[in-house]
């Protein structure tokens, strides 16, 4: 069924709005609009992978003061580690 409303693309050029305002360099920000910043798609990948990294070691760092398991074990495919920073906009055509 999820096949059935899921679509998948590829955007790699163009513009990109996201919540990662806090891993995104400032010179790379386009615009603002709240908590929205607007930057190029290879910003974004960049600031991404970093958000991504770091969630993911604050997971390690809980998990490992808990004793349970961490970021080295598999945890699933819903395993969601940047929560609303994921979310993305696009202003212009996909």
């Amino acid at each position: 069924m999820l096949s059935l409303i899921r679509h998948e693309f590829r955007k790699v050029h163009g513009t990109v709005w996201s919540h990662l305002g806090e891993t995104v360099r400032r010179r790379e920000i386009i615009d603002t609009h709240g908590t929205w910043v607007k930057t190029t798609m290879r910003e974004w990948r960049r600031a991404f992978a970093k958000a991504s990294l770091r969630a993911r070691l604050r997971d390690e760092v809980a998990a490992k003061s808990l004793h349970v398991k961490g970021v080295n074990v598999a945890s699933g495919i819903g395993q969601d580690y940047l929560g609303v920073g994921a979310q993305v906009f696009f202003d212009e055509d996909v």
